[in-house]
Order: structure tokens, then C-alpha cells, then sequence
């Protein structure tokens, strides 16, 4: 649910005061990261869809969004790596609305990504910011 952008989906589930009773109160463990986060995550995906938020906006936040993965399905395109490839830091451009970002790739027990806005001042500031048409 996390990852899809499929409207038709998102408008189905958009009864969230069911959805969140129903998962309020359930116990779904994880050792090192909550598990209950991905279904806090999924409803935050649908909220943010009713109220016509673009999809990139749920990136910030939640630290399973592969801007690998999000390019391939056509969602962003990275523009470049900020580091060398050790520092696995990259910008990512939505492309639906051009929002800026820049991606810090981290891992422990998983891989995870940070996903951090870069402001339109900062955008300007830098050349590798460019809205990609969808």
C-alpha cells in the first residue's frame, strides 16, 4: 500500500476512521522497526492522496521509499549523486511536481533511505534541479 499510486485504490480505501480503528490496537511487533509504522504509513499515503497531496509527498518521513525503486516506476528521476558513492547521497526530482529532494542512503540491519525536501531557493541554487515532465 505504501508504495502504490494507483487513485483508484487510494479513493476505495479512503475510509480511514475504520481503517484506523480496525489497526488502532494491533500488535504487530518488529525488533528493530516498528511494524505498526508501515500500516501508520499506509494511512498516511491515503490521507495524503484525499487531500490531493502529490505522491512524493510521504517520502519524508518513512524510510522505505528506494528512489531506485521510485525512478524505475516513474515517480521521480534522480538527477545525481551530491558524494561519492560511499556517502550514497542523491537528488530526486518528482515527476509530477518537480519538488525537489535530496536522498541519504544509510543501512544497519536493512537499507534505508532519508528523504529530505530541498527547497525551491535551494532548488535554484543548484543546477541539478529540473522538473521532469510526466
Amino acid at each position: 500500500m505504501n508504495h502504490t499510486r494507483d487513485a483508484g485504490l487510494l479513493d476505495v480505501l479512503a475510509a480511514l476512521p475504520e481503517i484506523r480503528r480496525a489497526t488502532e490496537h494491533l500488535e504487530l511487533g518488529g525488533m528493530l522497526f516498528s511494524n505498526k509504522s508501515h500500516v501508520s504509513q499506509a494511512i498516511r499515503v491515503i490521507e495524503d492522496h484525499r487531500v490531493g497531496k502529490c505522491v512524493c509527498q510521504p517520502y519524508q518521513g518513512y524510510l522505505f521509499y528506494d528512489p531506485s525503486a521510485e525512478q524505475k516506476a516513474g515517480n521521480v528521476q534522480m538527477t545525481r549523486s551530491d558524494s561519492p558513492d560511499w556517502d550514497m547521497t542523491s537528488t530526486c526530482v518528482c515527476a509530477i511536481c518537480g519538488r525537489g529532494y535530496s536522498v541519504q542512503q544509510g543501512e544497519y540491519h536493512y537499507t534505508w533511505w532519508e528523504w529530505r525536501e530541498v527547497k525551491a531557493a535551494d532548488q535554484g541554487k543548484r543546477s541539478t534541479f529540473h522538473a521532469v515532465a510526466r
